[in-house]
């Protein structure tokens, strides 16, 4: 319970919380889902000149000193409402008084700081005071307030909601185990945490749903809430941020260890298992700070460079808006390094794939350089399919509904397959030998006007 003095304090206050304020501290901060403790979260709402932040150190956070401060300003915490943050628009970017909400958003922060008129004491001075110009909350939500998208919105609001199922399966079973006795709970504990916050064979911090349906990878060892992969309801959304390298092919990786843990576990709420197609399709989306990332076209005047033309720019691209440099690297795969650009920051995207426009990112090209590229992916592509695919035997069969030598077989391009009968020589209707499959496999094909993105890539052989 709380001291005399404390509940002095809290006089006159609006509405605190229901949790009485020792559980709050020893046990919700507990809860190791990130570095800063709720108490520093609180803090970091507070005008400069109220906090001090000389007088509360993140090292030794002074719970009581703290409500005293609160109560001397009129000031009072409260959980958010869910709702609150769902209803949250675009539009509210520009109303000063809701700005707190956003920063709960962002950080997926449960607890508002408001006077005593109910508004958030988190404006654009404060926030511009307390995390300065570079702050990833500062350059997603404040700086490019102008631009955020309706997806970028969405995807954060999913993130809130999955942070905020996981603490609450952890705070349940927390106090679950309080329930048991000392030595099995001290067990459960930790195989709980094993589970909650593993370092996989890539050293990223993964959090993961009891049923696995719901999984966080933080990129980088800070924890960044702008460097993490989101993976919910058979959706992937990726947060990135200056000067983040992502390897497209480790990421294929640690896809496949969730793909392959779900179907270990059987325990998919979808009933179907995630594959890597999802990687580059509509359901994979990557954010750049808040822009989202779908591609652009090629400057066919400046090969491998993407963007939207301006001609009042120095370098014919409009700069206010992601531009895209493609760069071969690896001939063998006819992978490359994907450079965007965005103001003054910069992303790097290792192995991708103009073919497969991985994450879907897709890129239009238009100069001859990476149309050649396209094309020997394509060629590789199909050489790779049919050497995989394996011919059982030499020996042939006639086929249930004969084919003639005589016969026109066309491909969906309309190319004609050139059908000569080799094998099936001894067998006729008519007089003309029949086409067995072992002629048919591998006949070349004449006339197909196949093309990809303005590339003519024809079948060659059936």
């Amino acid at each position: 319970m709380l001291d005399k003095y404390t509940i002095t304090t809290l006089n006159g206050l609006k509405q605190f919380t229901e949790t009485n304020h020792y559980v709050l501290k020893q046990q919700t901060y507990k809860v190791a889902l990130f570095r800063n403790s709720l108490m520093w979260q609180i803090i970091r709402q507070l005008p400069q000149e109220i906090s001090t932040y000389n007088r509360f150190s993140e090292d030794d956070l002074d719970f009581y000193t703290l409500l005293d401060s609160l109560h001397s300003h009129n000031l009072y915490y409260t959980y958010v409402d869910s709702k609150t943050i769902e209803n949250l628009s675009i539009n509210d970017l520009q109303d000063e008084s809701k700005l707190g909400y956003f920063y709960c958003l962002y950080y997926c922060n449960p607890l508002i700081v408001l006077d005593n008129k109910n508004k958030t004491t988190l404006n654009s001075r404060v926030i511009t005071q307390n995390f300065g110009y570079k702050n990833d909350f500062y350059l997603s939500f404040l700086s490019n307030k102008d631009s955020i998208t309706d997806e970028y919105l969405e995807a954060r609001k999913s993130l809130y909601k999955s942070i905020s199922q996981l603490k609450q399966e952890k705070q349940k079973q927390e106090l679950q185990e309080l329930q048991k006795q000392q030595e099995k709970a001290l067990r459960d504990k930790q195989g709980q945490e094993q589970q909650q916050a593993r370092l996989n064979k890539h050293s990223n911090l993964i959090l993961e749903s009891q049923d696995k349906s719901i999984q966080i990878i933080f990129l980088d060892t800070s924890r960044s809430l702008s460097h993490l992969i989101h993976i919910h309801n058979n959706k992937i959304d990726i947060f990135t941020k200056d000067k983040t390298y992502l390897d497209i092919q480790e990421l294929e990786s640690l896809l496949q260890e969730y793909v392959n843990t779900n179907t270990e576990s059987n325990n998919t709420k979808q009933g179907l298992p995630m594959s890597l197609d999802i990687l580059n399709s509509p359901s994979t989306q990557i954010f750049f700070y808040s822009h989202l990332l779908t591609g652009s076209s090629e400057i066919q005047s400046n090969p491998f460079f993407f963007g939207t033309p301006d001609t009042k720019s120095n370098i014919g691209l409009d700069e206010s808006k992601p531009i895209y440099h493609f760069s071969p690297k690896d001939e063998e795969n006819n992978l490359g390094t994907l450079t965007i650009f965005l103001n003054s920051c910069t992303l790097t995207l290792l192995n991708y794939s103009l073919l497969d426009s991985s994450l879907n990112i897709k890129l239009e090209c238009n100069s001859k350089e990476s149309k050649a590229i396209l094309e020997r992916e394509q060629i590789q592509r199909e050489q790779i399919q049919r050497e995989s695919t394996p011919i059982d035997s030499l020996t042939s069969t006639a086929l249930l509904h004969p084919i003639l030598e005589d016969d026109e077989i066309k491909c969906p391009h309309n190319g004609v397959v050139k059908l000569k009968s080799n094998k099936g020589k001894p067998f006729t209707s008519k007089g003309i030998p029949m086409i067995l499959e072992s002629d048919l496999l591998h006949s070349s094909i004449i006339g197909c006007t196949n093309n990809i993105a303005g590339v003519p890539t024809p079948c060659c052989v059936v």
